[in-house]
């Protein structure tokens, strides 16, 4: 499946329509990997028709700061993913700043389903660069990813591919390198292995 989209939401849909699928009518748990303070979870509860838990996983600043939230006890949220009951792992544009951190998670947790939304790639040669957050005093890799070898990645972590979305958007590492032409996908995959 291809779909195009500009819209931020229409992305989230996206991701809906893959999460729906593979919750085949079930609860099931999602862990929102770089999930901020789980804003995304919101948009989840109007666009599903399933039940679901929601545990985000983020730096331990976040963590700490919304745990103190009230309004955001409805999700569940950790610094350090280990556990291994996650139905479907989803992140939103997370994976170009975790690229080592994401791998790792997903062999040590084999998620039953990954739902992925702001994966910058490319046809190019996978690129590294630096983003720096100012405010929090970071530096994260940003990684821009050739589509194949990211494809291959996941297959060589038993997963097939069975949705992959271009958003019709992107650019935010690539203008450091006009050439490397990347744009924002979004993929949906299946442990198979």
């Amino acid at each position: 499946m291809v779909a195009s989209g500009t819209a931020q939401t229409s992305i989230k849909f996206a991701a809906a329509y893959w999460m729906e699928r593979f919750a085949a009518g079930r609860d099931v748990l999602i862990c929102d990997w770089g999930g901020a303070f789980g804003t995304d979870c919101f948009f989840f509860k109007k666009a599903l028709s399933v039940q679901f838990n929601y545990l985000v996983c983020e730096i331990p600043e976040i963590v700490t700061a919304a745990k103190k939230e009230s309004s955001l006890d409805e999700i569940d949220f950790t610094a350090r993913l280990d556990q291994r009951d996650i139905d479907i792992l989803y992140s939103n544009g997370t994976m170009t700043n975790t690229d080592q951190p994401f791998f790792a998670t997903v062999e040590r947790t084999r998620p039953a389903f990954i739902v992925l939304n702001g994966v910058e790639c490319t046809n190019g040669p996978t690129f590294y660069t630096w983003q720096i957050y100012r405010k929090f005093r970071r530096r994260c890799v940003y990684v821009s990813y050739n589509l194949s070898e990211i494809c291959g990645r996941f297959e060589s972590l038993g997963y097939e591919i069975v949705g992959l979305w271009d958003h019709g958007e992107a650019r935010s590492g690539a203008f450091l390198d006009p050439r490397a032409q990347a744009t924002y996908y979004g993929f949906a995959m299946k442990r198979v292995k």
